[in-house]
């Protein structure tokens, strides 16, 4: 596993390699940073079965999307940073996004300005860091930029529902600066980080010589006039492109996907070790739990991307990567949704139906754009992935209306219909071999 310099971003690579500057696999400590994830899945998850409205399905997709990023963040500045990773800045980004966790306006609004300064504190430890070791990662512009911060900044004097449209704009607006601005050259992509550190050195020598100034005016100059003060900190004078290790990035977007499955596990078997057990109970505990074994199977069979021939990491970042974002948010609606169908006795609250039915229908709809972008057939595509999205988003209008046995029986034929092809394809390849071998 070994990164290169790249002259261009793809696909491209000069046959200068860069020293082997990370791990064979994902180390202890970025699994012990992932563990952030698990708090925010429940906790998101429990604010939306508190309160079933589609406000607060709003803004569980905002919360979601923002500490996604964060952390998106932090894994591109271990990819990219490898042996020169600084041990704290993991350590303070993963206390930072517990603390997004912790005041995230689902359950107490009153904390939403310190859920924007964690934000914002973790963008610019981890860019400032990621700066420091010299390489850029010119698909991932945000790791350099620390994203769009005017409209989260000018939030901080805005009150809700205003707070949360800005913080959606900001959200919008860097996924846009991902897309249009991931595919730039690699030579432009040094340019422009070469003269952001230029002009923040000229903004600390600015600084210098008006500090040396008062210092005069007081007790006379400590450092010569404009002499900065340098240390480890300080930005190296030459940059160099770097691309991203694709089996790194693989390994994280696949363990994020385990662990948004995994919460929903938690949410099954909390459920059975508080509730009483009656045949709706378990009709409901039963048919979840074999439904999320489908959904593993399929991301052990496909990839995380759950499609044939394609996972994340296989695409540009500037696409794999919010792709990555919504297939987990549907993820994160499925754990709400089951959540709420282990708790109903009768019938879904409205906007629970919609939400499991929905999530599971964006799951599948971002794996058939993950399928076409892997050449899967068409076959596949009409047959298998469409007709799953179609019916699940069904499944979600009617859940409001059908007992809950009937919702969990139900969920199952999107999601095994799915396995059955991939048991189909397995047989045909056997039967492939067979016949070589004959």
């Amino acid at each position: 596993m070994h990164g290169r310099l790249r002259a261009g971003i793809l696909p491209a690579v000069t046959d200068r390699p860069v020293d082997s500057h990370r791990p064979e696999s994902v180390n202890w400590l970025e699994l012990f940073f992932d563990l952030v994830v698990v708090a925010a899945v429940a906790v998101l998850t429990e604010g939306l079965l508190t309160d079933p409205s589609l406000g607060a399905v709003g803004l569980l997709a905002l919360m979601y999307g923002t500490i996604w990023l964060s952390w998106v963040l932090v894994v591109m500045y271990t990819n990219v940073a490898g042996e020169r990773t600084r041990t704290r800045v993991l350590v303070i980004a993963m206390f930072l996004i517990a603390v997004m966790v912790a005041t995230v306006p689902l359950h107490h609004p009153q904390r939403a300005n310190l859920f924007l300064f964690a934000v914002l504190a973790l963008r610019g430890i981890v860019s400032g860091n990621a700066m420091r070791t010299g390489r850029v990662l010119a698909s991932w512009p945000l790791l350099q930029t620390s994203g769009a911060s005017a409209p989260w900044i000018v939030s901080f004097w805005v009150h809700a529902p205003g707070k949360y449209y800005l913080w959606a704009a900001g959200l919008v607006l860097e996924l846009l600066l991902v897309l249009l601005r991931g595919g730039l050259d690699a030579d432009q992509a040094v340019e422009a980080a070469t003269e952001r550190a230029q002009r923040q050195r000229r903004d600390r020598r600015d600084r210098g010589q008006r500090r040396d100034r008062g210092r005069r005016r007081d007790r006379g100059p400590r450092r010569g006039i404009g002499e900065p003060q340098r240390g480890i900190g300080e930005r190296p004078a030459e940059f160099v492109a770097v691309d991203v290790d694709r089996s790194h990035l693989d390994e994280r977007l696949g363990l994020f996907v385990i662990i948004v499955l995994g919460e929903s596990v938690t949410q099954l078997v909390l459920a059975a070790a508080t509730e009483e057990w009656t045949n709706t109970f378990d009709t409901a505990a039963i048919t979840g739990f074999v439904l999320l074994i489908g959904l593993w199977w399929l991301t052990f069979v496909y990839g995380f991307a759950g499609a044939p021939h394609t996972t994340f990491a296989d695409l540009p970042p500037r696409f794999g990567l919010p792709l990555h974002l919504l297939s987990t948010l549907g993820l994160v609606g499925v754990a709400a949704g089951l959540g709420g169908l282990v708790h109903s006795s009768e019938s879904l609250p409205t906007v629970i139906g919609w939400v499991l039915g929905g999530g599971l229908a964006l799951h599948f709809a971002v794996g058939a754009v993950c399928g076409i972008a892997g050449n899967a057939s068409l076959a596949w595509l009409l047959g298998w992935a469409v007709p799953s999205s179609l019916a699940a988003v069904v499944i979600g209008l009617l859940a409001p209306r059908l007992p809950v046995a009937a919702v969990g029986w139900l969920l199952l034929v999107p999601v095994l219909w799915q396995v059955g092809y991939g048991q189909l394809l397995r047989r045909r390849r056997l039967g492939a071999s067979a016949l070589t071998v004959g």
